[in-house]
């Protein structure tokens, strides 16, 4: 464990220097907390400071998450993957600590804006300090397993030889299903009960809800995300094991 952890600490340490992407990611974070913040003006909609807080979370979470389907797909792709099993780290979690230092890295300097401007245009609007920690927190365990599920699209090329598409569906779904910009509860009954324990509603909309007071509680939203993070082990390993054996079937 302790070779993961110093391999997520110097990616960490890397991302200290990519400081034009950080501010590009916070600009457009800023933008979106804008927008939003005159729309829901015009459109008279109630408690709108916390409904900002809300946003700013939930697109912290978004844009934190570093493309490691990308990086995953080109290994396959390139034949790259070979090379790493001769290394003395398991693929999956060298990829995954690696991704990880990135995006905690972006987690914490976007959280730092996502306050400030939650901040800003709610109008000095703030939530109970307790809600927001306990939300910060379970946010940055949701989007790890974002990132877990987000390995596993990679893993797919190695049938799908593109998993763009499938990455695009899946964002979809988190942006539909997740309440990427409105929280579920303001759905209608029927889709709620539908979606509420879905990944896509438990790794985001959950724990951003917390900042509400009234939404989730704490240990049920850790509880959702711990349990969705094992399903995301699960089938990162499942797919991983299928890669390997098409790899010797192949000769790789």
């Amino acid at each position: 464990m302790k070779k993961y952890a110093y391999l997520l600490a110097y990616s960490f340490q890397k991302s200290v220097r990519q400081v034009k992407e950080l501010l590009f990611r916070a600009l457009f974070l800023v933008g979106i907390l804008f927008i939003f913040s005159k729309l829901w003006k015009l459109a008279a909609i109630e408690d709108q400071g916390m409904m900002i807080w809300y946003l700013a979370l939930t697109e912290t979470i978004f844009l934190s998450i570093p493309l490691i389907y990308l990086d995953i797909e080109s290994d396959i792709r390139s034949g790259d993957l070979a090379c790493h099993l001769c290394k003395p780290m398991h693929y999956l979690g060298a990829k995954f600590a690696e991704h990880a230092g990135i995006y905690l890295f972006r987690f914490l300097m976007l959280s730092f804006f996502s306050i400030c401007g939650a901040l800003f245009f709610s109008g000095g609007v703030m939530p109970a300090f307790k809600d927001l920690i306990s939300s910060l927190f379970a946010c940055c365990l949701a989007g790890l397993s974002l990132l877990l599920f987000h390995a596993s699209i990679g893993l797919s090329a190695i049938r799908l030889q593109d998993c763009t598409p499938l990455c695009w569906i899946w964002q979809r779904a988190v942006f539909l299903l997740g309440g990427l910009v409105m929280p579920i509860h303001l759905y209608p009954e029927g889709v709620q009960s539908l979606i509420q324990y879905l990944p896509f509603a438990v790794l985001l909309y959950k724990p951003a809800s917390l900042v509400l007071g009234g939404g989730s509680t704490f240990c049920f939203a850790v509880g959702g995300i711990l349990f969705w993070s094992l399903v995301a082990i699960a089938l990162a390993e499942i797919l991983y094991r299928k890669a390997m054996n098409q790899l010797t079937i192949n000769g790789g």
